[in-house]
């Protein structure tokens, strides 16, 4: 509960998505981090990078992040926070995931506004016919209640695709562009 107080009277941007999909690395791009490729880890934050990490980016198939963690997003202005959410079904069993669920809901209501960022995995999308994406579809309609209330707030939620295949982000950016004319 004190944790989801910190977003009381904040603009909150909380980025939500499974375990390993690049919640926190894109935190910190947000943030102005930049990154270079380190062997074993993948994607790090530079070590000389002119703004230092915001959100700790994990290496490994378990989530480093416990409960939201509330930061302030300078880059964003006055009054904005970046809330870092924890990973969804991650390997540490049921009851984890349902107490995330509860402290992110906590952390959202507590908010002056939000904006949610959904991040995916260009892969778990590939993967198990989409099993991955099925399940986060079903844990944001349990976030939001049902159906009609994610689109009433549809204006307010962006979907972020991680590691996809350069190409594909050019197809998909060119298909967005389209559907906005």
């Amino acid at each position: 509960e004190a944790l989801a107080q910190q977003a009381a009277g904040k603009r909150v941007v909380a980025v939500l998505g499974n375990t390993g999909a690049g919640k926190s690395a894109l935190i910190n791009l947000l943030h102005g981090c930049t990154f270079e490729y380190m062997p074993g880890r993948g994607m790090a934050v530079r070590a000389d990078s002119p703004v230092a990490e915001l959100m700790r980016i994990g290496h490994t198939k378990q989530s480093e992040t416990f409960a939201p963690q509330l930061e302030a997003a300078a880059s964003l202005g006055e009054g904005y926070a970046f809330a870092d959410c924890p990973g969804f079904l991650d390997n540490r069993g049921f009851e984890l995931s349902l107490a995330n669920l509860c402290n992110v809901t906590r952390t959202v209501a507590a908010a002056a506004s939000v904006v949610l960022v959904v991040v995916i995995n260009y892969h778990s999308l590939l993967a198990d016919r989409g099993k991955g994406l099925a399940d986060l579809i079903a844990i944001l309609s349990q976030l939001f209640g049902d159906a009609q209330s994610v689109r009433k707030h549809a204006a307010s939620v962006l979907l972020a695709i991680s590691q996809a295949p350069p190409p594909l982000l050019l197809l998909l950016l060119l298909l967005l562009h389209l559907l906005h004319l």
